[in-house]
């Protein structure tokens, strides 16, 4: 995969604060679920005993209440191998989330037999981990959702971001048609005379996100350009983007940022 050059580039560096705060809390929600998953396996495990017959499609039905039990065994676990790692205020914060989550969406492991593979509880982990580190992202009152209009296929961050700009894109539906890299939207971008540009954002800026190795890794368009508020999608799946603040981004999202700005009407 092919990276951005740095010649005739002009990239700014994140203010990575509230990312990486944030991202303290939402980091422990996967050991929680990783001791959720251990717990539930154990008592599945236990069935013979209890006189339940053994079934390979024995499930477990996840509480907020266990959740929030199993989350402080977690934090020990975390403050233990790095000290310092989650501060009170932090595990606070974890706490009241999971006291007040809405599980209407159900998280349940399934198949909970001996012969679990490695693979399978790592699937099952990752399947409620993501819905649950948005909803945490959506509880902290900073990201906000924004339901899409009948989308007609999945949508990247980045044909978001081109869509919701206003450009109109010719050759994008053979971008479609073929498995296309994040470099081919810089390239689409810069072939629409666009960027990279300047601060300060301006509304209807394109913010991409890179790597260190100048990888682009993920895109949101500027809504509020004082405020720095931007929206953007994450995962292709998902049928509704999020309002945030730029750099709440989370912080594998990458620590630099280009931006591309639709030229003036006289400079096309």
């Amino acid at each position: 995969m092919s990276s951005i050059s740095n010649s005739s580039s002009i990239f700014y560096q994140r203010d990575m604060t509230l990312a990486n705060e944030v991202h303290k809390e939402t980091s422990a929600i996967y050991p929680t679920l990783n001791i959720a998953y251990d717990l539930a396996k154990e008592v599945a495990n236990q069935a013979p005993a209890l006189g339940v017959a053994p079934r390979t499609d024995l499930s477990f039905r996840v509480t907020k209440e266990f959740l929030v039990c199993v989350v402080e065994r977690a934090a020990a676990d975390i403050s233990n191998q790095t000290p310092g790692a989650l501060s009170e205020k932090n595990l606070t914060h974890l706490r009241k989330f999971f006291s007040d989550l809405d599980l209407s969406f159900s998280i349940e492991f399934k198949g909970l037999h001996q012969r679990v593979s490695e693979i399978e509880k790592k699937t099952a982990i990752a399947n409620a981990l993501i819905p649950l580190q948005l909803m945490y992202r959506e509880a902290t009152g900073r990201f906000i959702r924004s339901e899409l209009v009948a989308p007609i296929r999945p949508l990247s961050c980045f044909h978001y971001a081109i869509d919701n700009a206003g450009l109109t894109f010719e050759f994008f539906p053979m971008l479609l048609a073929k498995k296309t890299q994040p470099t081919d939207f810089v390239d689409f971008l810069r072939g629409k005379n666009m960027g990279p540009s300047p601060l300060p954002f301006q509304k209807g800026d394109i913010v991409i996100y890179f790597d260190d190795a100048n990888q682009p890794l993920h895109a949101a368009v500027v809504l509020d350009a004082e405020k720095k508020i931007c929206s953007s999608k994450f995962g292709n799946a998902l049928p509704f983007a999020y309002n945030h603040y730029l750099d709440e981004m989370p912080p594998s999202y990458g620590g630099k940022f280009q931006i591309y700005r639709k030229p003036l009407p006289n400079q096309n």
